[in-house]
């Protein structure tokens, strides 16, 4: 094999590594506006933009429930 080819091949790896990075880097920065809680038998994933947040219960054993939206409160 060349030297020029072997360059080229290590080159393109690298290239390649970095963009994923950064492809990750800002894939996982973006994403960061919901945030999922869970405490006991409720889960709850909070929008921190707009301070809404869904809560759902969830008990032992049992089929799904629904989930109930509501508001930050503001004050």
């Amino acid at each position: 094999m060349e030297k020029k080819s072997v360059y080229m091949i290590c080159v393109s790896i690298i290239i390649g590594f970095v963009i994923l990075g950064l492809f990750l880097f800002f894939g996982l920065s973006v994403s960061t506006r919901y945030e999922v809680v869970s405490h006991g038998d409720t889960l709850i994933v909070f929008d921190q933009v707009t301070g809404d947040y869904w809560q759902k219960y969830v008990p032992q054993f049992s089929g799904p429930t629904e989930w109930y939206k509501y508001s930050f409160p503001t004050e």
